[in-house]
């Protein structure tokens, strides 16, 4: 997946000797549903949904304690502080 995404890079800077990526190949990689040209951010994304999910079930942010989302919380908490 990274030399899908390094290739389209190549592509979107102009670069000519992005001929790996053509257009019906990144056609075809959008077309799938979980794709995302940017790994962070839909790694976020699903984090995020995940918290969204958790909220609503229980009413509130889950605490550090909780085995997926309280090491989430705490690292988006330290940034928005930075």
């Amino acid at each position: 997946m990274d030399t899908q995404r390094q290739a389209k890079r190549r592509v979107d800077e102009g670069n000519p000797n992005s001929k790996l990526m053509t257009p019906e190949r990144i056609f075809i990689i959008e077309s799938m549903s979980w794709w995302s040209w940017d790994a962070q951010e839909a790694a976020w994304q699903s984090r995020f949904e995940e918290l969204v999910e958790e909220v609503q079930r229980t009413g509130k942010i889950p605490p550090n304690s909780h085995p997926t989302l309280g090491n989430w919380v705490h690292t988006q908490r330290k940034a928005y502080k930075a």
